[in-house]
This record gives C-alpha cells, structure tokens and sequence, in this order.
C-alpha cells in the first residue's frame, strides 16, 4: 500500500512541476507553448528524479535548465520599466545594449521631471542583474507583468504540428543518448579488460636447456630441479670457466 502510495505522489509531483515549467516557458523557434505532455515526456527522456524534499516550484526552475538541452525552450520574458535620472541614460542604455540577447526594449519615455522610463522584455535570470545595476545608478525597477511576453501577444498555442515536432525531438536526443552510453560502455568494457597476450608470450624459456618451453611457473620449477637442467647447467658453467682461463690465465 505504502508503495503504491508514493507512486501516486510522485506522479503527482511530475504533474505539478511539468505545469510550472509549461507555465513559464515557450518554444524559442515559433513562441509556442508547450503542451504539459510533452513536458512530461522530456522529463522522463532526460531521466529527471523527483525530490519529494523540494517543491515542485524549485524543481520546476531545475528542470527548465536541464530541458533546453532537449528542447528549443527558454523562459517566458518578463516586463519590467526602469526609472531613472535623465543624467543616467546613456549609462543605462548601454547596460540594455550589453544584454540585448536577453532583453528587448518595448517603450521609452519621460517620466517625472529629470527622469525617464524606459520598458522591458526580460528574460527572468537577467531580474537581479538589472537591479543591482539600477540601484547603483540610484534608479528604481518596477516589475509590471510577470508574463509580460504573453501580454504582448508572441506566445501562442501550440498546434498538432508543432506538438509533433517537439516529440520528435525528443525521440532523436534519446536515439543519440542511448547510442553515446552503448559506445562509453564499450569503451569502458574494453578498458577494463586484460589485454590479450599471445600463447609464446605467456610461456617460459628455459636459456640453460634447448627447446626447453613451459606454460606456467609451476612447470618451469619443476624442470629447474631435473636432472636435465642440472647436468646442462653443468656443462654451461664448465665453458665459462674454460673461456675464462684462456681469456685472463686465472680459473675464476
């Protein structure tokens, strides 16, 4: 029971966090959102593991990193006005033009006397950068829609067409996923065997003894203590003694 229990819960977790993800993110190649099935899907491609410890919100945020590697996706830009003196603009234009990748100006205009406002679409990481950089210019960031992008009108639904594709995707990564874990596996394996010797390289040559071979030590010491070895070892002590003696005139 208990088994089944926390089945439920983790499903139940997938759901809620595949709904955040699919809340706060859009297709970066024609801005559709992306159907909670899908996100599903990718989590399991992906093989994402729950943490009943954490919120699904949390995990959400993880995930959404993890997915753009799967799936054209990034997050749904935020729309925030920046306030500022007059005697800062050209400060606070360059900081825009500095993340233009990541940031797109909407609207600009005067605000109260000596100040101006300037709109953005933001993408939400590029929140604390900005207003950090604000409070040091003395300037203000008021987030006016949290979704601001959807707001504007780019995000739309996501057809039958497009939902195929999406799955298609993801399909393809895992074909390649698999494929690149059989080859690190094979390599691993072929590491991790012994190399393989030749039959010659594993046996022991007697030097003492002509064509005197053997498969392992236990033979080699065998023939060691045979007459056979003893008599030609004899024998080569003898001819280095004699060649000694005529060499240098001493008998060793």
């Amino acid at each position: 029971m208990a088994e089944l229990e926390r089945g439920v819960v983790s499903e139940s977790i997938i759901k809620d966090i595949a709904n955040i993800v699919a809340e706060k993110t859009l297709s970066t190649k024609n801005f559709t959102r992306f159907p909670v099935s899908v996100i599903i899907k990718a989590m399991e491609t992906i093989h994402y593991a729950i943490k009943a410890d954490e919120t699904a919100k949390k995990q959400a945020l993880v995930v959404i990193k993890l997915l753009t590697k799967v799936l054209p996706m990034r997050r749904i830009r935020m729309r925030i006005a920046l306030t500022y003196l007059s005697t800062h603009e050209e400060k606070v234009k360059n900081m825009v033009e500095e993340k233009k990748e990541l940031a797109e100006v909407v609207s600009e205009s005067e605000a109260e006397e000596g100040k101006k406002k300037l709109v953005l679409l933001i993408e939400p990481n590029l929140y604390r950068d900005i207003l950090n950089f604000m409070k040091s210019c003395k300037g203000t960031v008021d987030v006016e829609d949290q979704y601001g992008e959807l707001a504007k009108g780019k995000a739309n639904e996501t057809d039958s067409s497009s939902q195929q594709e999406f799955m298609q995707l993801l399909e393809n990564y895992e074909k390649f996923h698999i494929s690149e874990e059989s080859k690190d596996e094979k390599k691993t394996e072929a590491r991790s065997k012994p190399s393989k010797k030749s039959a010659k390289d594993k046996t022991i040559t007697c030097t003492s003894c002509k064509d005197a071979v053997f498969e392992n030590p236990k033979e080699y010491r065998g023939h060691v203590k045979s007459g056979w070895h003893v008599e030609n070892l004899k024998r080569k002590m003898e001819v280095r003694l004699r060649v000694n003696y005529v060499g240098t005139g001493t008998a060793g």
